[in-house]
């Protein structure tokens, strides 16, 4: 009996899953179906879900009212709710109970996981996406690549600064786009030609960053690059997908700065751009060499029918702010948990 080619087989996965998981059937019964034998249907189920011909998610509840809800509430067009976490602390399988930065690495990573589910299969063609700051935008990279196989993509890192502190780690946005999600699609391509098969190789994506020098006296030369930078970005990308800051724990700021901001009413950034109640700007110059991107670029980019997803959790009076602007709306959709969801449809951002 002649072998089956990679093309046959990938139709047998498809058919199998379909069989399996829309028409319900037993794995012993797609088996039947198919002329194959259970423990074959086995391997095809996990590589399904493993290549994400098959995406499974599981939702409690209520989540799709708290979607729908925030929407409505904060004017956005995306909105994702994931559980919250803080039970995998005290669940058995855990041992001792998980420490509070566990907690929130296993949050990020969960949530920039469900961003990619969410917003991946959406992109199509060639596109460019933004990618600003924060561990659940290093998430979202990471896992990008199985959401959407067959997209070009151009990455633009969109923090820019001659003091990047996550510039040697595994998690920077700007490492990630230049190398991790390059290589995953470009072993998808290899893949692809190895066996052979009619499909067309997947497209490569390209990252783009800007790195400044460490230290520099011409401030106006890095600020123009930076700028420059940023609207050569504008006109490439389609959607920008970030993080919220809160002003407590934002890292390009001193402790005098981080006070004085507070007495002028600062709550949050976003791309590095410091603002207060309802999404106002708050004029700046860090200590550390920042440039933002500005929540100006941003409103234009909502303007122009494009998508700015933020990907947080827990910094309700941050979060509440940037959804909720006087002069124009800056961001269009949010990636969050549970309890997150509750306290910004619960939060008084009148009551300071």
């Amino acid at each position: 009996m002649p072998r089956k080619s990679t093309g046959d087989r990938d139709n047998l996965i498809y058919e199998a899953a379909w069989l399996h998981f829309q028409c319900h059937l037993s794995q012993k019964k797609v088996a039947k179906a198919l002329s194959v034998d259970k423990a074959t249907v086995s391997r095809w189920m996990a590589d399904a879900v493993e290549r994400g011909i098959v995406s499974i998610s599981l939702k409690p509840p209520g989540i799709d009212e708290l979607e729908m809800r925030l929407r409505h509430a904060f004017k956005l067009t995306r909105a994702r709710v994931i559980p919250s976490l803080r039970a995998l602390a005290e669940h058995p399988r855990n041992g001792p109970e998980l420490a509070d930065e566990e907690i929130r690495a296993l949050r990020s990573e969960e949530l920039g996981k469900a961003a990619a589910a969410f917003v991946g299969p959406t992109l199509a063609g060639n596109i460019g996406v933004g990618l600003g700051g924060g561990t659940g935008v290093a998430a979202f990279a990471r896992h990008l690549a199985k959401h959407c196989p067959t997209v070009a993509l151009d990455l633009f890192a969109l923090s820019v600064s001659s003091r990047e502190p996550f510039s040697n780690c595994a998690t920077s946005v700007t490492a990630i786009a230049t190398s991790s999600l390059t290589f995953e699609f470009r072993l998808r391509t290899s893949r692809n030609l190895l066996r052979k098969t009619e499909q067309k190789p997947v497209p490569a994506v390209e990252g783009h960053a800007l790195r400044l020098p460490d230290k520099s006296a011409d401030l106006k030369g890095m600020a123009a690059a930076a700028n420059a930078y940023y609207d050569h970005a504008m006109e490439q990308v389609e959607m920008i997908v970030t993080g919220i800051g809160a002003i407590e724990s934002c890292w390009i700021l001193n402790d005098s700065e981080r006070a004085d901001l507070k007495k002028r009413g600062a709550v949050g950034d976003i791309l590095y751009d410091i603002y207060g109640e309802r999404g106002t700007p708050i004029r700046t110059t860090p200590a550390a060499l920042v440039f933002p991107f500005s929540i100006a670029r941003l409103r234009r980019m909502v303007a122009e029918e494009k998508e700015v997803i933020v990907i947080c959790a827990h910094k309700i009076e941050a979060i509440y702010h940037a959804l909720t602007p006087r002069q124009g709306q800056f961001v269009t959709g949010i990636v969050t948990d549970e309890q997150t969801a509750h306290d910004l449809l619960e939060f008084d951002g009148d009551k300071r």
